[in-house]
């Protein structure tokens, strides 16, 4: 196939999807005319993640026209109007062609183009514009259109803790080299910041995070578009409000945390009107529980949780276990393990904010000395601001070095390209 490309990928704290609509018809300035398209061309392809074989879902595809784009930005305005909302997005010019990738990743746009089409893709804190020159077919099969790891992750940063490691599920998705089925050090695309006293001195501690390093003028944490922290990290930011407010003004600016299991506590201290953690009953909604009062999970239990059906419709196109075989049940759920003592509990979404809080999996626990299993959520979504906020009960990496996939580990995957 003949055609050439031109990758630049960058990562933003938020991303303008949308663009600003002036109010009346206006003349041509005010809606620049579209570049005259060449022909009426079909792009085709598969978005995946930097491993080349995870498929990303629900990703905004659109071709922009790059004339009407330079013209408005000369003007010092966004392009004409904003497009109708896709389920996955919405292109800044309604005159430009878009799509949503299927839960395979595959895509194909057939539009009237112009004769260097851009190609953009969005998918959560990730974007790609791609150029591609016109077949003389007009059919133009990209094939898999992969994330680049080095772009990408540079505006990643995982917290080590001692009881999880998201890491090594990065790693997994082409984000790092995996030795014995772990991270192997140095060779993370992303930043890795020492939570548990675990690593090489070379690596920054966990506070380096509220501290500003490279002196901007914000402190370092801004430098990333997704935080995770993993269960068992050091705990003595909790004891520090100017750093916790550094952690709530960095999701409320657009930046996105995911913590996992005993890490709950960055999620409530911080956000506690969203999600209503077991424990401290007597307590307002809108105020932080007790430390650790939710830590009342029984060890030794597994579970067969329900998840959410975009979730569960892209669990049915990768592969778990080994050798390779389904994420899903027979009945269509996720076993999942690993469940350590004490692991916190979600009652669920507080009252005020139900419609907020997108659960990604429940099922059926038993917790502080409860003979009957009920069901809650284990893994929960929710906005703050311009960012979002995500918290699993579980742990994600649960046997380091397990040869394949296990079903929580892609949960993760999946959900990296969700926040």
């Amino acid at each position: 196939m003949n055609f050439t490309r031109r990758t630049a990928w960058a990562v933003a704290l938020a991303l303008p999807l949308l663009a600003a609509c002036g109010g009346g018809g206006g003349d041509g300035d005010d809606n620049p005319a579209p570049e005259t398209p060449a022909s009426t061309a079909t792009i085709s392809g598969r978005l995946v993640a930097p491993d080349s074989q995870t498929p990303i879902a629900n990703a905004l595809v659109y071709v922009e026209d790059s004339a009407a784009a330079a013209q408005a930005a000369g003007a010092g305005r966004e392009p004409a109007a904003a497009a109708a909302e896709l389920a996955c997005g919405a292109p800044p010019n309604a005159a430009w062609v878009a799509t949503c990738t299927d839960a395979n990743g595959n895509f194909s746009l057939k539009a009237a183009v112009p004769a260097a089409p851009t190609l953009v893709v969005v998918k959560g804190a990730f974007r790609q514009e791609t150029e591609v020159a016109l077949t003389a077919s007009g059919t133009i099969e990209l094939g898999a259109v992969v994330l680049k790891a080095a772009e990408t992750g540079a505006r990643l940063a995982v917290v080590t803790g001692s009881y999880d490691r998201i890491q090594d599920v990065l790693a997994k998705l082409g984000y790092g080299e995996l030795e014995g089925g772990r991270l192997k050090l140095s060779t993370e695309k992303f930043a890795l910041y020492d939570g548990d006293s675990t690593l090489p001195d070379t690596y920054k501690p966990m506070d380096a995070l509220f501290e500003d390093g490279d002196k901007d003028g914000k402190a370092d944490i801004y430098k990333y578009g997704v935080v995770f922290f993993n269960c068992g990290l050091e705990e003595s930011v909790l004891g520090d409000a100017t750093k916790l407010a550094t952690l709530k003004a960095y999701v409320e600016a657009g930046g996105r945390l995911y913590a996992s299991d005993l890490a709950y506590d960055f999620v409530e201290q911080s956000f506690p009107a969203f999600v209503n953690f077991e424990g401290s009953d007597e307590i307002a909604s809108t105020a932080p529980e007790n430390l650790d009062a939710a830590e009342l999970g029984e060890s030794g239990i597994s579970v067969e949780a329900s998840v959410d059906p975009a979730l569960a419709a892209w669990l049915g196109n990768v592969t778990c276990g080994s050798p390779a075989g389904s994420c899903l049940t027979a009945g269509g759920k996720v076993h999942i393990e690993g469940f350590l003592s004490g692991w916190a509990v979600i009652t669920g979404a507080h009252q005020e904010q139900q419609s907020q809080v997108r659960t990604w999996a429940s099922g059926a626990v038993t917790f502080g000395g409860q003979s009957q299993p009920v069901v809650r959520p284990l893994t929960v979504t929710f906005p703050v601001g311009k960012g979002r906020v995500t918290y699993t009960s579980y742990h994600t990496e649960p046997d380091a070095g397990e040869a394949g996939m296990l079903p929580q580990e892609r949960i993760l995957q999946f959900i990296v390209f969700e926040l």
